[in-house]
């Protein structure tokens, strides 16, 4: 899975076959880094979770997108959006999975980080939580 240059997030298969692409804009100034991946609705199909930026103000959003590439959610973001890849964890110890987005535009003392809770979800199966797979950002898959 991976997000293009042409305004879309694809999922492929081991042996290069398009599963599904979805647009997430058609604006040139928009981009996306990676995604993340984890079942948030608790229902054994995973989730795919990315953020959006743009050189322009109120542009960037957060995506949840279903197994099957089907936008879920779409949040805006302040600004110019979030360049990094989000992260999932249970950031408060609540058992619930959060998404952690740090913002492009972070405001010292204002707002850096947005922590999303995801109600009704567990921390159980986060596939790929965050940048280059893992906490240790070395893209091993156990």
């Amino acid at each position: 899975m991976f997000v293009g240059f042409d305004g879309r997030v694809h999922a492929v298969s081991a042996a290069g076959q398009v599963l599904w692409s979805t647009e997430y804009t058609t604006d040139p100034e928009v981009a996306a880094g990676g995604v993340v991946i984890g079942d948030l609705s608790g229902d054994g199909a995973p989730e795919v979770v990315f953020n959006s930026y743009s050189t322009g103000d109120d542009k960037g959003a957060l995506f949840v997108l279903g197994s099957d590439g089907a936008v879920q959610h779409q949040l805006p973001l302040p600004r110019r959006g979030a360049m990094p890849v989000p992260t999932l964890a249970d950031v408060d110890g609540d058992g619930q999975a959060d998404i952690v987005v740090s913002l492009k535009d972070a405001e010292d003392m204002v707002e850096s980080v947005r922590v999303y809770t995801v109600p009704g979800s567990t921390a159980s199966c986060l596939l790929w939580p965050t940048g280059r797979g893992n906490y240790l950002r070395n893209g091993l898959v156990p």
